[in-house]
């Protein structure tokens, strides 16, 4: 088992794409397989490992692509300390990180998988070079973001105080509710998903939803252009389904409040999303 600190799901929430300066040199291009066997990160994953030698201020990047499972990228530094992504640009082919080195010696591109378990073919392209990050040109100020106040984090969840309990063994199931969350990214881009479970007496039902895509916004009008996603669960009875989410157009009327952000749909009330 690798020694890297344990990925945190949370970061499939965020991940806003950095505009970086400098170009790379020296590209390297790997293929190989993700398979059982292969060393695993302690949250359960197979991963592959690929050293490369940076010195401090030199830019790594580092695309990894595959098409037989949901790529996940790692870029750890001599110190431990490590750089993560996941579906760049909503992708759930492709990792890609860019960034600035803060530290000399040996580091470490990881390749392994968002879920545990899963294998394929997949191909990495890795990149060391620059120093210097040479100084912009004047240039007119940048355009506010496509969502402007409601680029960031949003919440929501609904948990029920009722307990079923089991007349025949007494036991107690666990609280029903939902949770939503919706990231809206300076870019354009925007990754909606949620929890539903319901417990009645022991048998429950739980449907896990997370969706990708790019949105606009004109007034108080949010309008998501869904591209795809995954949809996933179970219902009471034993029965599971996971199913493969198209292109969809959903558009939403809101109101923000400070760090409130109220949404409508036909008219009605959809949800209160509180910004995190």
């Amino acid at each position: 088992m690798t020694t890297l600190h344990p990925r945190v799901s949370a970061r499939l929430l965020a991940g806003l794409l950095l505009a970086l300066l400098g170009g790379p040199v020296a590209a390297q291009t790997f293929t190989g397989t993700l398979a059982a066997g292969d060393e695993q990160l302690r949250s359960g994953e197979y991963f592959d490992s690929y050293a490369i030698v940076v010195t401090s201020g030199q830019w790594i990047e580092a695309d990894l692509t595959a098409t037989g499972f949901d790529p996940y990228l790692i870029v750890a530094a001599p110190s431990g300390a490590q750089q993560e992504n996941d579906d760049h640009e909503g992708s759930r082919q492709r990792s890609y990180l860019r960034f600035q080195a803060q530290e000399t010696g040996t580091w470490r591109v990881l390749v392994t998988s968002y879920a545990s378990g899963e294998t394929g073919d997949y191909r990495l392209v890795v990149s060391v070079g620059g120093g210097t990050v040479p100084a912009p040109s004047p240039a007119p100020s940048p355009s506010p973001a496509p969502g402007g106040s409601l680029v960031g984090e949003w919440y929501s969840g609904n948990p029920s105080a009722i307990q079923y309990v089991d007349p025949n063994t007494g036991v107690g199931a666990p609280t029903s509710g939902t949770g939503t969350f919706l990231v809206i990214n300076a870019d354009g881009t925007y990754r909606e998903g949620g929890i539903l479970r319901v417990t009645t007496y022991s048998c429950t039902s739980e449907v896990f939803v997370d969706a990708y895509g790019r949105y606009s916004v004109s007034g108080n009008t949010l309008t998501l252009n869904q591209a795809g996603g995954r949809s996933w669960g179970n219902v009471c009875g034993g029965e599971t389904y996971d199913r493969t989410l198209g292109a969809e157009t959903i558009t939403y009327t809101f109101r923000l409040n400070g760090d409130t952000l109220e949404r409508y749909r036909d008219g009605q009330p959809y949800d209160v999303m509180a910004r995190r």
